[in-house]
């Protein structure tokens, strides 16, 4: 609705003219009140314009749901809960405070070189989908983070940090035991044998099925995938004959 305007019934104006003015008048005034404000005539007479206050709605709006606001850091710098850090330097670092109950802090990675966010100084750990008990987490460019705190430690909600991609140690398996690496990483697994009786040989099976000839070598060494909740196994018909190990590296 426009400014509202209302006009007042006049001393020496006729019945018919005047009593109509009365119910039109209250008519404005309760719409006015029950909120049924339309348009923005009224606030833009005020100096307020409609984009200016679309604008600060947006913005206000986006920080509430979002639990976050912007703030950008280029050098090592503790991070405030309320913040959606966004990470303009190389080789820097994010330390977090206290993992107080229900504190929220984001992490955006805007430039290359990577963001190391420790945790560990205020004696917390990072725990996540792929994460468990570190002392700290490295974002890459274009990588986020939302950390959420429990009281007790702080927890990925969103987002992915940066994959070490390591091979663990070498471990002893084996021959006809199924072994399943991860079951939610696909991971790479470098197997090595010694020992093996060539006129017996060894075949390598993935959710149990063949995906090798016989091996019938002495000693050897291959690398093959396995994907998240597969399992795979060295079958030995003839019985196991070979020392096997295994190195995994989850992708």
């Amino acid at each position: 609705m426009a400014k509202l305007t209302l006009v007042e019934p006049e001393v020496g104006t006729k019945n018919s003219v005047a009593d109509p003015r009365i119910p039109t008048a209250l008519k404005a005034i309760e719409k006015v009140i029950n909120g049924e404000i339309e348009g923005t005539n009224n606030l833009e007479a005020e100096g307020v314009k409609e984009a200016n206050l679309e604008k600060a709605l947006q913005e206000k709006i986006a920080a509430k749901v979002s639990g976050l606001e912007i703030a950008g850091h280029a050098v090592s710098f503790e991070a405030k809960s309320g913040e959606l850090c966004e990470l303009n330097g190389e080789g820097i670092t994010a330390t977090l405070p206290a993992a107080t109950a229900n504190r929220l802090i984001g992490f955006y990675q805007g430039v290359g070189g990577t963001t190391t966010i420790n945790a560990s100084s205020k004696g917390f750990k990072i725990y996540g989908d792929f994460v468990k008990e570190a002392n700290s987490v490295g974002l890459t460019q274009h990588q986020h983070l939302w950390l959420f705190a429990t009281g007790g430690r702080w927890v990925i909600v969103a987002g992915e940090c940066k994959r070490e991609q390591a091979y663990g140690a070498l471990t002893g398996r084996a021959v006809g035991t199924e072994y399943e690496p991860s079951i939610t990483r696909e991971t790479e697994v470098m197997l090595s044998w010694t020992g093996l009786n060539p006129a017996k040989g060894m075949i390598l099976e993935i959710g149990g099925i063949p995906v090798t000839r016989t091996i019938t070598t002495e000693t050897g060494l291959i690398s093959f995938r396995v994907g998240a909740g597969v399992k795979w196994k060295m079958a030995a018909p003839g019985g196991p004959t070979a020392t096997v190990e295994t190195s995994y590296r989850t992708l």
